[in-house]
């Protein structure tokens, strides 16, 4: 039996990690726990103690915020799974929560996508090193308004909803671009909590060392639909699904047009798994109708089983 309520389900991506996340479901749910236990046997690394208690500078950085923040995400989607039948019409994350969105629709295991944000994580800090950068939220102005101020050292990272740009680049080529930025009309920039430039040239060796991991990774084909934020649609195919896995490290992520499949769907209710709320918070500043649930607490629980109900 499924209830009639068509779900989107949706994950953040780095940046939303926070100390503390999840530690009421780590406290209630023996399946949490448990999805935990199988997490730090197969990765041979304590993860609990770093989530729930810090230090907070060691859980932002880039090999640890992603592994952290997969295993909360999908520890919790369990603990729903196990309380509330779900009729899933999509999936989607932003940036490295495709992985997580990829398990929720069945077709990438726990295990395999463990194995691949712990490396991705990796293998972004060792570019974040070798090339730093800095990735700011523009507030107010659209992409047509950012790109035409941006320099050689700055690129359009994300678009995530009307009037939310991300840019990624050098230090100097952020600096430049924000004082251009603000003179356009940009109402706020706000600096993100990542410990690199994301979604750009800057991440090419990334890329370069992650890929051969994702070659070998086994996807499953299923009837839950899956939405790439690189292509901005469905993906169905093995090949092509791995090839944008590859071009997330230096392509413009876009939200924005999962917002736009959502609002054009007989989806009803848009469900973010994981803290921060930045999804929903995107998808009801586009206008969006869908009904939107948060779920990060033991106390969001309910409100979901009676929405769905």
């Amino acid at each position: 039996m499924t209830y009639p309520s068509k779900v989107a389900l949706l994950f953040p991506g780095q940046g939303a990690e926070k100390v503390g996340m999840g530690h009421d479901f780590f406290r209630e749910y023996p399946l949490f726990r448990q999805t935990f236990e199988q997490a730090e046997d197969l990765l041979q690394k304590k993860l609990s103690t770093l989530i729930f208690e810090g230090p907070e500078e060691e859980l932002h950085k880039t090999e640890h915020a992603q592994t952290a923040l997969f295993v909360t995400s999908l520890a919790i989607l369990r603990v729903l799974e196990s309380i509330t039948p779900l009729s899933v019409s999509l999936t989607a994350g932003l940036s490295f929560g495709e992985y997580c969105a990829l398990v929720a629709s069945q077709k990438l295991s726990f295990q395999d996508a463990l194995f691949l944000v712990n490396k991705r994580g990796i293998a972004m800090a060792h570019a974040a090193e070798k090339n730093p950068g800095l990735m700011a939220a523009i507030l107010g102005l659209q992409k047509e308004d950012v790109l035409p101020l941006l320099n050689e050292e700055a690129w359009i990272a994300n678009c995530n909803c009307h009037n939310q740009v991300v840019i990624s680049g050098t230090r100097l080529g952020i600096e430049r671009a924000t004082v251009q930025l603000f003179d356009k009309g940009a109402k706020k920039i706000i600096p993100l909590k990542v410990k690199g430039a994301f979604h750009c040239p800057l991440m090419q060796d990334a890329a370069l060392e992650f890929e051969p991991f994702v070659q070998k990774a086994t996807l499953f084909t299923s009837p839950v639909p899956f939405y790439s934020t690189t292509s901005g649609k469905k993906e169905e195919d093995e090949a092509e699904i791995k090839k944008l896995l590859i071009d997330q490290f230096t392509s413009t992520s876009y939200f924005e047009k999962i917002i736009h499949a959502i609002e054009e769907s007989p989806i009803t209710h848009c469900i973010e798994i994981g803290p921060e709320k930045t999804l929903l918070h995107c998808i009801k500043r586009s206008g969006g109708t869908k009904e939107l649930l948060p779920l990060e607490k033991v106390e969001d629980l309910k409100p979901i089983e009676l929405a769905l109900s």
